[in-house]
């Protein structure tokens, strides 16, 4: 078995992560709550210096107030993708933490990073924003309904000075999935002291079968689930890639390339 990363030089946005939720059950007629943008939703800080501190925005797209929260989480992901969070206010200086905006207007906030100055790998954490259930008089003439709350959830990763990943396939191999498809048990791992995001993934499979050798090669629309994926550093995760037939261990290489968008 075999993989390499093909990385772009440069640093750029990683694949956009937010997520809109809805809460507050009040009745039976849905009555939209005020709307708002925050943005960038991802950004990238140096541990010192000038580049600790970076500026978000807020804007109220809607025609009522509405009232924000900012808080600042930890970022742990296991081998299933599954992410746990941790409250994590302390590392961080985030002005202002609360913020009322009137219609249409925009509010700058100002996140400073206040953790060690000189992690030796990056170090990746969540903001939340959350939209707060006050009634400005607006909302509240309209009587029942589903209140529809907004909350983003944005990247945050203070990196290290010349942190960069290292994505190696730590395991492949022949296996059925829990609905009893053949395929291959895929484990990749980031080394690196950075995350990368699987992007434009291609992996070629080979094996010898009955009639030979056989070989299969996946480009990124066939490798859902596992394309534009993020790996943060030091971390496992684990994939499944159905195959037509179960493969046969002998012979068997896998070899993977990608774009890893910083």
């Amino acid at each position: 078995m075999n993989g390499k990363g093909l990385h772009r030089t440069g640093r750029s946005a990683s694949s956009p992560l937010f997520f809109l939720l809805a809460a507050g059950l009040l009745g039976l007629i849905v009555s939209p709550a005020s709307a708002f943008s925050f943005e960038p939703i991802t950004q990238e800080f140096t541990p010192s210096g000038s580049g600790s501190i970076r500026t978000f925005r807020l804007v109220n797209e809607a025609a009522d107030s509405v009232a924000v929260r900012i808080s600042m989480l930890s970022r742990q992901t296991d081998a299933d993708g599954r992410e746990t969070n941790e409250p994590a206010d302390a590392l961080f200086v985030v002005y202002p933490s609360r913020a009322v905006l009137g219609p249409g207007s925009v509010q700058a906030v100002r996140v400073q990073w206040k953790g060690p100055s000189n992690p030796k790998v990056e170090q990746c954490y969540r903001i939340l924003v959350e939209q707060l259930p006050v009634d400005f008089g607006v909302q509240g003439k309209q009587k029942g309904g589903i209140r529809v709350l907004f909350r983003y959830l944005g990247a945050v990763y203070i990196v290290p000075p010349g942190a960069k990943p290292d994505v190696v396939l730590d395991s492949a191999q022949p296996a059925f999935d829990a609905a009893g498809r053949p395929g291959l048990a895929l484990v990749f791992a980031n080394r690196g002291a950075a995350h990368a995001i699987l992007n434009e993934m291609s992996l070629t499979a080979a094996w010898v079968g009955a009639s030979g050798l056989e070989k299969r090669t996946f480009g990124p629309q066939e490798l859902a689930g596992i394309n534009g994926e993020n790996l943060l550093p030091q971390s496992q995760r684990r994939f499944f890639l159905p195959l037509p037939d179960r493969p046969s261990v002998e012979g068997l290489d896998v070899s993977f390339s990608f774009d890893a968008l910083r």
